[in-house]
């Protein structure tokens, strides 16, 4: 199972979510993975931690049990999300 990170809008040098979304997508289907859903906090400011964030929030606190991964941007991580 997985679901998908898709970041905020607006910032210069970020890809497209849609683009994000295409390679989790690409990514799951290539390991026979389950997609048990998605999120989008395209206008969530960066300032707003991950499990304050309306649509990630619940995937991280209520939900956790219902996935096994979470493939994140490369710039989530490099920001210490992951």
């Amino acid at each position: 199972m997985q679901i998908r990170f898709r970041p905020a809008h607006g910032d210069e040098g970020k890809v497209s979510h849609l683009v994000q979304a295409e390679s989790a997508t690409r990514h799951a289907l290539s390991r026979e993975w389950e997609i048990v859903g998605s999120f989008e906090d395209l206008d969530v400011s960066a300032e707003i931690t991950p499990w304050k964030r309306p649509d990630l929030g619940p995937w991280l606190t209520d939900r956790q049990s219902e996935w096994d991964a979470m493939p994140l941007p490369p710039r989530a991580a490099s920001k210490g999300i992951a």
